[in-house]
């Protein structure tokens, strides 16, 4: 099913050079999380 996402503030990790980004959906819990990395 599709999902309207509204993405939050991205949180970039500068020990483990990871940026972790919220997604913000009133119905689904535990909220889904983006872990974007570069190798």
């Amino acid at each position: 099913p599709e999902r309207a996402l509204r993405i939050a503030e991205p949180i970039f990790n500068e020990e483990t050079k990871q940026l972790t980004v919220t997604c913000l959906a009133e119905d689904i819990y535990p909220l889904p999380t983006m872990l974007i990395r570069r190798d």
